[in-house]
């Protein structure tokens, strides 16, 4: 399940109305580009020292096995308090199931100044590993679950033609709504480039080759603060290797931002040091 935050990122969608991407829902001319929000909203995470966000994610997977066609289902839902300033820390709890696979199973995670330590719901013990490598998975969860890597991410892959702006009562609502080379890339830049199954079994989806259908993200922006209130994504994709049959992939994530710069602080109990075994990063879920 570690490929799950690289993913980073595809939900249920919010609707847009407006084409003109400087007009708002209600058919005024508003005074913000997508390019001048991205901005703002960067350089207003940017300010953040901490907050909360929760990740729902699901996926829905049909692939070949030995002929015939095999489906999953997976769903993830993570809750976590992160801290980017003065120091970076953060605790996550992930809850993930994969009903043809296992049960469901939930985990916790620290990343503090002490290290990195992860919980094992399979050997219910507390797993850490080398200072290197510690830092190794420290970069990889700052990249998924900073707010401000998010949005700066967004805005580097996603060109700003393909954007329209509305607005709410309390909120900026930015679209992107087509399955364009660009999203595609956003893709595939987030996933990995085959699809591992839990065990480490290859479900042969290939996001290089894919045939995307549908691509929808959308960003609410909290119009007082411009910090993010929700990031959600959807597509629908298919994807044929020579000889083989046609695989299927649905995708949706919601991440949803709250509590800035009123994160619960993170503290690794003594327990948790104290007891965790030492181990490499490849035996780390």
């Amino acid at each position: 399940m570690k490929k799950f935050l690289l993913l980073i990122f595809c939900l249920s969608l919010l609707t847009a109305c407006a084409s003109n991407p400087n007009t708002s829902s209600d058919g005024s001319n508003t005074d913000m580009n997508v390019e001048r929000m991205f901005a703002q909203t960067f350089a207003a995470v940017e300010d953040m020292n901490s907050f909360h966000t929760e990740i729902d994610f699901s996926q829905d997977i049909s692939f070949p096995v030995d002929g015939t066609s095999r489906q999953q289902n997976i769903q993830t839902n993570t809750a976590a308090d992160v801290h980017t300033q003065p120091n970076r820390a953060m605790y996550l709890e992930q809850t993930f199931q994969i009903p043809e696979v296992q049960e469901e199973s939930t985990t916790e995670t620290y990343i503090t100044p002490e290290g990195f330590f992860t919980y094992d719901p399979i050997q219910h013990t507390w797993l850490t590993t080398s200072e290197e490598q510690a830092m190794e998975r420290s970069n990889i969860y700052e990249e998924q679950m900073f707010a401000s890597a998010q949005i700066d991410d967004i805005r580097t892959v996603l060109s700003q033609e393909g954007w329209t702006v509305q607005k709410n009562d309390t909120d900026w609502v930015l679209s992107y709504n087509e399955p364009t080379e660009q999203a595609k890339k956003y893709i595939v830049n987030h996933l990995n480039p085959n699809f591992v199954l839990s065990g480490g079994h290859s479900a042969g989806v290939s996001y290089q080759q894919l045939d995307l259908q549908n691509f929808t993200l959308n960003i609410n922006i909290d119009r007082d603060t411009l910090v993010p209130s929700t990031i959600t994504t959807s597509f629908e994709m298919t994807s044929t290797a020579e000889g083989s049959a046609t695989e299927q992939l649905s995708q949706a994530i919601k991440i949803t931002y709250s509590n800035w710069n009123e994160a619960k602080q993170v503290q690794l109990p003594e327990s948790v040091q104290e007891s965790a075994q030492m181990v490499s990063l490849s035996v780390i879920p």
